[in-house]
């Protein structure tokens, strides 16, 4: 008796355990929202400068507005600005408070006169007058800039000039922000970010309920979305690509001449060599005054597209020099795109017609590489879909380049590697595909086959189920190796030299001052100047002269980190053997960074330069495949469906951006960069 009068004066107190714990975490939930919001708002409102205009521009489509400490001005930092040529148009640039002391404003080429009429600035919660506290210190390709009576700034270019702009410093006087403070109230911010992410990852734990019909319905759900996750990544690429391969001019992908010229060679009979003294197809000609798309930035002439994609297809060979920059690259990548050139030949299409056919066999075959890729990587299958549908993935999918091809077969080779590994397929009927992958990367781009080191992670694999271990290393690691060691030496000499004369001692410099290469290596990728390559592999496409908006950029870069919780099912492997595969992928993706930043710092990079000169985002979707996949960790279910559910629609919102950008930067305002 006694011990039944106890129980029940021991379920009540139990019972209010229970709705005090429940409390404690909801309001745990409140605080983690208060102090992230407050942070944010205290390091945004003490970390930025804020300048609102009124312009009134003539023959000006748009405005870039600069912003530096130093006045060491850079494209990173400014920003652009569509402006009404008959009318007024209000322009907001937010830039971080150090920046502020020096600004620069450069009008549209060809542009006649603007006046900028501030409304509002605000530096540190300080107000400023824009014409008493900033002072004219350059004007270049200008007729005349200055302050009228009610403070706003006229400026008047020469008339077809290509960049006019006027440079303001603000009075030495001024008290601003230092370096310091500025990076503490940025730290400030990401800590508020964090917050706010843990107080809404707090919010879904509490709110979801442990009823097990509900949290069945949504594992049930989980398993669903990632079953069709390969034929969503596959429809998205698809539908995505063909916007990039129909819509986009010609010369829309980097060096497209170059990649075309190489089709050149192989369709003429000479897919190994430069074809000096032999006639070739004239691809250049073809391409008209969009052949230096790169140095003509104002909107595009529909008509004229129109006109050179109606040109019949070049298929008369002529005496002609063309590019050999592509000659070295090994012609399977661009076997295709030479397939449909001689088609189109055959069948008397237009130039118009071979881009759209090939660029759509080209998107064609990566999106079947990466379908097959997400359907067999097992629990690293969101990070392969993840990157395979970003915006600049799919630009590049989609075009005449090399990368359509080299890009994919790099995540068909991750995907697979990192399924074997993880066992979600027999190695036995895995083999004969890894194989034909490995063989194909070792003849492409330098450098490219360092993926091919995953195949080690199998290793276990192979002795659970009675495979010979040193034939898989032999033939996917070793084998490759040699033959992209053999064809890389037996290609050099065949290209253009690339080598900037300031850079030529760089190998030995490389050799006696090794620490000079792991300094800018170290600045690269260990410094705020990542966010450059992180921006570009998400999407910076063209010839890296069509930005995303920013928000874009803050959209991609959480729906990265987003996908860090989605490692797929779990695997029975002991957990010295996941954490020694998440060293060796770690390991790769470090290496894979060195591999790629070495022949841009021997060929390309000044022994000044704090960075590696010439690198590009889209070299690293593959290591940024990889780095998703060797860190991400697995989620309660439900969590996973739910962010699973926004990443997808991040992506879908990025890829509409992509190409509304893309179409307005050729056809409406021109590209700024």
């Amino acid at each position: 008796m006694p011990r039944s009068g106890q129980g029940r004066c021991g379920r009540p107190m139990i019972g209010s355990l229970r709705v005090a714990h429940r409390l404690a975490r909801s309001w745990l939930v409140v605080v983690l929202a208060l102090l992230g919001g407050a942070a944010v708002y205290a390091g945004s409102t003490s970390s930025l400068a804020s300048l609102e205009l009124e312009v009134e521009a003539s023959a000006n489509p748009w405005l870039q507005v600069f912003h530096d400490r130093n006045g060491a001005f850079r494209e990173q930092r400014s920003s652009w600005h569509a402006l009404d040529p008959d009318g007024q148009r209000r322009v907001l640039v937010r830039f971080p408070a150090s920046e502020g002391r020096w600004l620069r404003f450069d009008l549209s080429a060809g542009g006649t006169a603007a006046r900028l009429c501030p409304i509002r600035l605000r530096v540190d919660r300080q107000s400023l007058e824009f014409s008493a506290d900033y002072v004219i210190r350059l004007e270049r390709q200008l007729l005349s800039a200055r302050w009228d009576d009610a403070g706003c700034l006229v400026v008047e270019a020469e008339p077809g000039t290509p960049d006019p702009f006027v440079v303001l410093e603000a009075r030495p006087d001024l008290d601003w922000p230092s370096r310091s403070a500025a990076r503490n109230m940025r730290w400030l911010q990401f800590i508020g970010m964090g917050l706010l992410v843990l107080a809404g990852w707090r919010a879904l734990v509490v709110a979801m309920p442990a009823r097990a019909p509900l949290r069945g319905t949504m594992e049930g759900g989980l398993s669903r979305l990632e079953a069709a996750l390969p034929w969503i990544v596959l429809g998205l690429v698809l539908v995505a690509g063909s916007q990039h391969a129909w819509r986009s001019p010609p010369n829309y992908a980097p060096d497209e001449v170059a990649h075309l010229s190489k089709v050149s060679r192989i369709v003429s009979g000479h897919p190994f060599s430069n074809a000096e003294g032999e006639k070739l197809l004239p691809v250049r000609d073809m391409y008209g005054s969009l052949g230096r798309l790169l140095h003509h930035k104002d909107a595009l002439d529909p008509v004229e597209v129109e006109r050179l994609r109606d040109a019949p297809l070049a298929c008369v060979r002529e005496d002609i020099e063309l590019p050999t920059s592509a000659t070295p690259y090994f012609p399977h990548v661009y076997a295709p795109t030479a397939a449909t050139y001689a088609l189109g030949c055959g069948l008397g299409w237009s130039f118009g017609n071979f881009l759209d056919a090939a660029r759509a066999l080209n998107l064609l075959l990566a999106a079947l590489l990466v379908f097959w890729a997400v359907r067999v990587a097992g629990p690293a299958r969101w990070p392969i879909a993840v990157v395979a549908a970003l915006p600049m993935t799919i630009a590049q999918f989609a075009s005449v380049s090399a990368d359509a091809l080299t890009i994919s077969l790099s995540l068909a080779a991750v995907g697979g590697l990192l399924g074997a590994a993880a066992g979600s397929r027999p190695l036995r009927s895995m083999f004969p595909w890894l194989l034909a992958l490995a063989l194909a990367l070792a003849l492409a781009k330098p450098g490219i086959p360092w993926v091919l080191g995953l195949a080690v992670l199998a290793l276990p694999r192979c002795r659970e189920q009675g495979l010979n271990c040193w034939k898989w290393l032999g033939f996917l690691v070793a084998l490759p190796l040699v033959v992209h060691v053999a064809w890389t030496v037996l290609a050099t000499g065949t290209a253009e030299s690339i080598v900037r004369d300031h850079a030529q001692g760089n190998a030995e410099l490389l050799l006696s001052q090794p620490g000079v290469f792991l300094g800018q290596w170290w600045n690269t990728f260990f410094s705020p100047y990542v966010l450059v390559l992180v921006e570009q592999a998400i999407g910076r496409l063209g010839w890296l002269d069509i930005p995303l908006p920013g928000w874009a950029y803050v959209l991609g870069i959480w729906m990265l980190v987003a996908t860090l919780a989605l490692r797929g099912e779990a695997t029975p492997h002991s957990p010295g053997e996941v954490l020694i595969a998440r060293a060796w992928s770690l390991a790769l993706v470090l290496g894979s960074l060195a591999i790629i930043a070495l022949p841009l710092f021997v060929y390309w990079t000044s022994p000044a330069s704090p960075y590696v000169e010439g690198l590009q985002g889209r070299y690293f979707l593959p290591t940024l495949a990889l780095l998703l996949a060797a860190l991400s960790l697995r989620a309660p279910a439900p969590h996973r469906l739910l962010l699973g559910l926004g990443v997808l629609a991040a992506l879908v919102v990025l890829n509409i951006v992509a190409v509304d950008q893309m179409l307005e930067a050729y056809y409406i305002t021109g590209r700024r960069h």
